[in-house]
């Protein structure tokens, strides 16, 4: 009849859906019977999409071993579509909720007792994860993390007869092995973040900078002095 039917519902997923990351995705199916009422006919109609999330599982540690965790905190920017990401943690993993624009709203994602930071719920995008603090004894991440996830077209669903995705990764431009999770494969994004102890020259501009720079002048007009009653001296 050259009529159309719409059919939609929403969800909210709450703390005990499972979230499969990896190649294979979270499969929605449906199945549709219709028929006519003024007549015997039917027909059922099927649908299988796949929705495809994947995770950053990064390490944080200290260059002697003994900084304080419980200081260090990032920030992760989606650099392709130009959002900050917003997580809830539960279970010492950060699960995506919401994309933002202001980076005050952003998550600050603090490393668990190990050291991990576990975010899981992330597009296949380009992000950078950035160090805003850290122990006081020891010098932030000088710049951000540049991690990007990329997919190609795999092996082909049994149930739908489409591609499958596969999943690959790049951290600072060099390729990294992606690491399973929920028996899945090319899940998570792994790598190790390292603040060394030390200190920072002063900036530009900055107090230590004209301390050095009178401290050098000081010098400089003592030995002149010295080597002016030297010569005097000698000439007596």
């Amino acid at each position: 009849s050259g009529c159309t039917m719409r059919i939609t519902y929403s969800c909210t997923l709450n703390s005990n859906a499972k979230l499969v990351c990896g190649d294979s995705g979270n499969p929605n199916t449906v199945t549709l019977t219709w028929s006519r009422t003024n007549t015997e006919y039917s027909n059922t109609l099927k649908d299988d999409a796949h929705v495809y999330s994947y995770g950053i599982d990064m390490t944080k540690k200290f260059s002697d071993g003994a900084g304080d965790l419980e200081s260090v905190k990032f920030i992760l920017h989606n650099d392709t579509d130009g959002y900050y990401v917003k997580a809830r943690q539960i279970d010492g993993i950060y699960y995506v909720t919401e994309h933002v624009a202001d980076k005050d709203q952003a998550t600050q994602f603090v490393p668990a007792l190990e050291g991990q930071v576990f975010i899981k719920g992330l597009e296949d995008d380009e992000y950078t994860a950035t160090e805003i603090a850290t122990d006081e004894d020891y010098n932030l991440l000088k710049s951000g993390i540049q991690v990007t996830i990329s997919t190609a077209e795999g092996e082909i669903c049994p149930n739908c007869g489409q591609p499958l995705l596969t999943a690959s990764a790049t951290v600072n431009g060099k390729a990294v092995e992606m690491k399973a999770d929920n028996g899945s494969i090319h899940a998570a994004v792994p790598f190790t973040v390292v603040n060394t102890k030390g200190f920072e020259l002063p900036k530009t501009g900055s107090y230590g900078t004209w301390m050095f720079t009178a401290g050098g002048v000081l010098a400089m007009g003592a030995a002149a002095f010295m080597i002016y009653k030297l010569s005097k001296k000698k000439s007596c």
